[in-house]
């Protein structure tokens, strides 16, 4: 099997983890348009990536996302506790919250960019589509080595998502010594018919659409990495819209021996590593689900929608990685969002 290397050496890894310490620390600092010059100390033996859907959407003066005035506050909380050393974000929208989380948090996350709309190309900005933005955001503990790039999908999914510029941000961080090109999006939505009990066909066209353009847009991206003479280490993560599982509209279930329409394509070429799933292989580990969230449209199938792929590299290896922010309160806001997140820890040996 191509990744059974991969498995043996993270097996020796978890043997010999407790053997490594974490008190060694040097200091860098950097300029970004959106961050002054910041002192931060770095932690050079393991780096933690967490990717969460903040629910943060509007629509005019109107929140869809519920509730949203508490819950934003409530994020920034947990987000300090959780203490990652790289938070990517998904679903903030306005300037005004991607501003609240940045001052709320620049002391602990010093190198911060999002994809507000101006970054977007000036063709698929004209007229309304893609007017706001893509709704990204990158926090990082650890320096931007090169200015980041974001990229907008052509396609869309459902109508309300042409006014979104959902893309790919592409960040490259350095991490003592080691570089990291960390890229983040959120794919379409494929919306659940409930009458025919399956996803909506034409979406779920489009939704692989922009599979196939990040797919494009990743190449892309190695390969200018590759021109500057630079071989950073990927890491994919966010809100990709896919399940993992097919879902069998006759049975109202998933067969779970078979992967979904999506689900291939995320990594048609075998170079990442599902890191939830290979470190949690009976777990179905669901960001999405009405059962546990009731944030989740009832008539929505439960889903791992929330990833994190690594390139499959023997000196990065991923050691943990766990659901977040499940906590349910008896009254509004019930949740944090109608996502839980993904958390994964990386060895960096």
């Amino acid at each position: 099997m191509k990744l059974n290397w991969f498995l043996v050496l993270a097996g020796v890894v978890f043997s010999v983890l407790p053997l490594f310490s974490d008190d060694q620390v040097q200091s860098q600092s950097l300029t970004t348009d959106e961050t002054p010059i910041h002192e931060v100390k770095a932690w050079p033996k393991q780096l933690s990536v967490l990717t969460y859907n903040t629910f943060g959407m509007w629509l005019g003066p109107i929140h869809v996302g519920k509730h949203w005035p508490d819950r934003i506050p409530r994020i920034v909380q947990a987000l300090r506790q959780t203490n990652a050393d790289v938070v990517l974000l998904q679903e903030l929208w306005r300037v005004k919250d991607r501003r609240f989380i940045r001052e709320s948090l620049q002391v602990q996350y010093p190198y911060i960019v999002s994809s507000s709309w101006h970054a977007t190309s000036l063709p698929s900005a004209v007229g309304l589509k893609n007017i706001i933005g893509g709704g990204l955001m990158i926090l990082s503990k650890y320096p931007f080595y090169a200015p980041a790039e974001f990229h907008s999908y052509k396609a869309f999914t459902a109508p309300e998502e042409y006014f979104a510029g959902k893309g790919l941000l592409v960040a490259s961080i350095s991490v003592d010594g080691k570089l990291f090109a960390v890229a983040q999006t959120h794919l379409g939505a494929s919306h659940f018919d409930s009458d025919t009990n399956d996803f909506k066909p034409k979406q779920a066209r489009s939704h692989m659409k922009q599979i196939e353009e990040m797919a494009q847009m990743m190449s892309d991206a190695r390969r200018r990495f590759s021109q500057r003479g630079l071989r950073p280490h990927f890491i994919l993560a966010g809100d990709l819209n896919c399940p993992e599982h097919f879902w069998n509209a006759e049975q109202s279930d998933y067969e779970y021996d078979r992967t979904s329409y999506c689900y291939p394509s995320l990594n048609p070429r075998g170079e990442f590593v599902d890191t939830y799933r290979l470190l949690n292989f009976d777990d179905l580990g669901y960001t999405s689900t009405a059962e546990e969230n009731p944030y989740v449209a009832p008539n929505e199938p439960p889903a791992r929608l929330d990833y994190i792929f690594s390139d499959a590299n023997p000196r990065v290896i991923p050691f943990s990685s766990e659901i977040v922010f499940k906590d349910i309160q008896s009254s509004p806001p019930w949740a944090l969002s109608d996502h839980f997140g993904v958390l994964t820890r990386f060895l960096l040996l």
